[in-house]
């Protein structure tokens, strides 16, 4: 009896391990993917949201990709005033975090261990202890970083030799979780199973070796799933509902991640113009009759966030094997009129600036912000 007793003592608390590493959504959930490359690629094929976005159709969940390639746990290149990732997080009202971390800080090595543990640990706590959407804490999931492939290519270089780094990350960010309590999902050694796979045919599921391509997107996503929520991922046909969320994502997409950064939030934002006159002031918040970079921008930012959240409905509608048209006539006013004035002016002065600093046609215009080369 006391052995039969035991037993069902040891499986229960093994279930309740097993319920704690999965992800419990609840509807009106808003989700967040941070990280590199693999999280930001995510948001250009759908097939990952989409299988989300299936499983759980009545539960309206929305998703916000605030991943960059280059992206680590401590370092977040952006706009000069662009928000901090707590300010993101705020801005999408996150109640559950994806976390994509470790590829970049893998070319550190072992060496580079030790800091990546202790900043990734400093990060989930922090997190965990915030409140971004308002309805408390918020849910965190680490992934992995995925493993590199030796691409068909030869014209690639061979990035395999990383792998063994990217193994060791992989288990400090396991341990990691496993100290905080938060569920973790290994990618790197299934991504490994992928890539030999696709070698044994000929094929390659990344572009150049660590970028996934839209099939390996689509080979990796049910096994996402299936690390998040311990089921099968669903199957048929769900190319309508990814249609929607690309859709949904590439709005998201013009607004997250706006191009010229350094008009739209860094130093030209404070250029100031009046109608009709010539010459600026700096200030951002320049009042009537002048208007700014920032004020013209931030308004068409609102805009895109309306036009995002419009598609979200028809994501949850096509989710439920229904649809809707999309209604845009919600979008919030913009300053009418000087608006072209404004961004004329600007290019003007951008012009100007390159030519006092000496750039000509073949330089990268002033302002341009390029992304780390690894993801």
């Amino acid at each position: 009896m006391n052995l039969i007793r035991a037993f069902v003592l040891s499986l229960a608390c093994s279930l309740a391990l097993v319920a704690q590493s999965r992800l419990q959504l609840n509807p009106g959930d808003h989700v967040a993917l941070v990280g590199g490359a693999l999280a930001d690629r995510m948001q250009h094929s759908g097939y990952f949201e989409t299988l989300v976005q299936e499983r759980f159709p009545d539960n309206k969940l929305v998703f916000r990709n605030l991943a960059a390639a280059g992206d680590e746990v401590a370092i977040r290149h952006r706009s000069e005033n662009f928000g901090s990732p707590d300010d993101w997080l705020n801005r999408v009202k996150a109640d559950v975090i994806l976390a994509f971390f470790g590829y970049n800080e893998s070319f550190k090595g072992a060496d580079g261990l030790p800091k990546f543990k202790t900043d990734l640990d400093t990060w989930v706590k922090h997190v965990r202890a915030g409140n971004f959407s308002g309805k408390g804490a918020p849910r965190v999931v680490l992934f992995s970083p995925a493993a590199n492939e030796r691409h068909q290519d030869l014209n690639f270089p061979d990035l395999t030799p990383n792998n063994p780094n990217l193994r060791l990350y992989s288990a400090a960010i396991a341990e990691v979780a496993k100290a905080n309590g938060v569920p973790f999902v290994d990618v790197f050694e299934p991504s490994l199973k992928l890539f030999t796979a696709a070698a044994a045919k000929g094929r390659s599921l990344t572009i150049n070796g660590y970028l996934l391509s839209q099939d390996g997107d689509q080979a990796l996503a049910p096994i996402l799933f299936e690390g998040l929520f311990g089921e099968k991922a669903p199957g048929g046909d769900l190319e309508k509902l990814r249609a929607a969320v690309n859709d949904k994502n590439w709005q998201w997409h013009q607004r997250y991640r706006t191009m010229d950064g350094y008009n739209v939030y860094g130093g030209r934002s404070a250029l100031a113009y009046q109608a009709g006159k010539g010459g600026f002031i700096s200030d951002r918040n320049a009042p009537e009759p002048h208007i700014s970079n920032y004020k013209v921008m931030q308004e068409e930012m609102s805009q895109r966030d309306v036009l995002t959240a419009n598609r979200d409905l028809r994501v949850w509608a096509v989710a439920k094997d229904g649809d809707l048209v999309v209604d845009d006539s919600n979008l919030p006013a913009v300053t009418k009129g000087r608006i072209e004035q404004a961004r004329s002016k600007s290019r003007q002065v951008a012009r100007l600036s390159q030519r006092r600093r000496g750039h000509f046609q073949d330089d990268p215009p002033l302002g341009h912000e390029s992304e780390p080369v690894r993801g």
